[in-house]
């Protein structure tokens, strides 16, 4: 994976543009062993709450998304424990980004910042770590229903985003241990 020489001074600007907010994100290009773009993210609006994140994270198409796309504010990240841990690390970046975002909501960069290598010796495309990514979603599952239960939206689109995704998430975790096993 690699950062884009722009991609540092571009999560500064957002910094400063959006102090109330504690997550940031940008925009990345997926790419193979030799380094070639061979895929893309899906654009974002400049600033969306967690609710919106989550929402489009399980059910709007957004698949393409890593760790390294994100930047934390130390001080958030530390009040809300520090990344979430799960089994193998799956789900915890989820997690740790709604945890994060639930206040200030996430910062989108319209630009290219990430490289994300894609490769067969991830996690996320190795087989054997199934028990792990079994007991990863559960928890995630325990998680974002005690999530969605303390939620307090500000927006209406938020509570629509929250009542869509308590509707879906039954079916959202079966799906993903479906994909496991």
């Amino acid at each position: 994976d690699k950062l884009l020489p722009h991609c540092l001074s571009d999560y500064a600007a957002m910094i400063d543009k959006y102090p109330e907010c504690s997550l940031f994100h940008t925009n990345s290009q997926i790419i193979d062993a030799s380094s070639k773009v061979i895929g893309i993210q899906e654009s974002r609006p400049e600033v969306e709450s967690a609710y919106s994140m989550l929402w489009h994270r399980m059910f709007g198409g957004r698949s393409k998304q890593f760790i390294g796309d994100f930047a934390f504010r130390t001080d958030t990240l530390r009040r809300v424990g520090g990344f979430a841990d799960f089994p193998c690390g799956w789900h915890s970046d989820l997690v740790t980004e709604c945890l994060v975002a639930e206040q200030g909501g996430v910062v989108n960069s319209i630009h290219y910042g990430f490289q994300y290598r894609n490769n067969t010796q991830t996690i996320s495309n190795s087989a054997h770590y199934y028990k792990g990514k079994v007991e990863a979603t559960l928890m995630a599952a325990d998680f974002f229903d005690d999530f969605l239960q303390r939620a307090q939206p500000k927006a209406t689109t938020d509570d629509l985003f929250l009542t869509f995704i308590k509707e879906g998430l039954s079916g959202y975790v079966t799906e993903n241990l479906k994909w496991y096993i």
